[in-house]
């Protein structure tokens, strides 16, 4: 199996912490957004018959050795198999699909605040390869509505906010 590998020689601020050294990142993207125009890993392993399934599963935790990928399946251990609902990607070159709930706390015992439900969708790229999920500047901007320190960043592009204080992050 042939695949193409860059070496990342800087990367974005949202991956620096005293406790984590970065020491690579895996695209799970499509080859149309690949920098060096060629299959990504993932793509590559579904080319080639190494996955049982077209499918991969990841867990993002914040806390240490908790985060993991699943290639060709999903760890059943990680979520109620009942629970689980497949949605198609709505453009096949990041990882875009349409947000069926987007949810927060209530801020100082206020009830959860409902930003997306199943009657406004919105859309929105799940990206393994940063630290974001991103969405339309208004659906971001529902959802940080009132949270103390959040204000838009204008760091990255749309959409971004910055700021937050620990009490009012989601």
């Amino acid at each position: 199996m042939n695949q193409t590998l860059g070496a990342a020689t800087t990367y974005s601020s949202g991956f620096e912490s005293p406790t984590f050294v970065p020491d690579g990142l895996l695209g799970m993207g499509f080859s149309q957004i690949s920098v060096f125009h060629t299959s990504p890993v993932f793509q590559t392993m579904v080319s080639n018959g190494a996955v049982t399934q077209e499918v991969f599963g990841f867990a993002l935790s914040s806390e240490s050795g908790k985060s993991e990928l699943t290639i060709g399946g999903t760890n059943t251990n990680m979520y109620q198999e009942s629970t689980i609902e497949y949605v198609s990607v709505s453009l096949a070159a990041y990882w875009q699909i349409p947000l069926a709930g987007l949810t927060r706390p209530g801020l100082d015992g206020s009830p959860d605040v409902v930003v997306v439900d199943k009657t406004s969708y919105a859309q929105s790229i799940v990206d393994t390869g940063s630290t974001l999920i991103i969405t339309s500047d208004s659906t971001a901007q529902a959802f940080y509505a009132n949270v103390t320190g959040a204000k838009p960043s204008t760091e990255i592009g749309g959409g971004t906010w910055s700021g937050m204080s620990s009490r009012g992050t989601a």
